[in-house]
């Protein structure tokens, strides 16, 4: 068993998001990535399925020539291989 929280030792950086790997088993990675005002990651894909929940904030979240704007809560699955910008 692993345990960890979203919540203690969130770190931000002042030119990139902050990511952080909580925790990696056999069948999941979860990451935390912390963002300050104007921050974007680039392009790029995943490489698996993916699940993204907003936990504090709002988001511009780009998938595929799309912008969807998610909000504290929101969650959004994606398959492997999608384009996607934050």
């Amino acid at each position: 068993m692993k345990t960890t929280s979203l919540t203690e030792n969130i770190t931000h950086k002042e030119d990139k998001p902050a990511i952080q790997l909580l925790l990696a088993t056999a069948f999941s990675k979860e990451i935390r990535i912390a963002f300050k005002a104007g921050q974007i990651i680039k392009e790029h894909t995943a490489p698996g399925p993916i699940v993204v929940e907003i936990f504090e904030g709002k988001i511009d979240f780009g998938l595929e020539g799309k912008v969807l704007h998610l909000k504290k809560g929101d969650l959004i699955t994606l398959d492997a291989k999608k384009y996607l910008t934050i």
